[in-house]
């Protein structure tokens, strides 16, 4: 039986449920998934600033991971915070949601852009 935890950098369990859902829906039959969260950080991750202060907090719940008998980490969310730290880290497979995304976006077109939430003060300039 394999086990994976998935790490929601956030302090609120608001979205665990379907996180879990969601990811029995892909899970082979003889994986376990166990949702967590940080505890300590934003309550949601909506610009650079919350991710800075939810890093560390991913890191050393991922870090927790071995030891108590996962196979693999997910930190699930696009902004992959920790994810290089972690990878680094880690003896055990870690990834998260926007490095395979953007791999998979750069293979099937000649470029894609991410939309995401900020502060209303910030703007966007390529």
């Amino acid at each position: 039986m394999k086990r994976i935890k998935v790490v929601v950098p956030v302090s609120s369990d608001m979205w665990n449920d379907s996180v879990k859902e969601l990811m029995g829906e892909y899970k082979n039959d003889d994986t376990l998934i166990d949702v967590v969260n940080i505890t300590k950080g934003p309550e949601s991750l909506e610009c650079t600033y919350d991710e800075v202060l939810a890093e560390m907090f991913t890191l050393l719940e991922a870090e927790k991971a071995p030891e108590e008998g996962f196979d693999g980490v997910i930190i699930y969310c696009v902004s992959d915070p920790a994810l290089r730290a972690a990878k680094e880290k880690l003896d055990i497979p870690v990834v998260g949601l926007g490095e395979p995304s953007y791999h998979l976006a750069s293979m099937l077109g000649s470029s894609f852009s991410v939309i995401a939430v900020g502060p209303p003060n910030l703007v966007a300039t390529q």
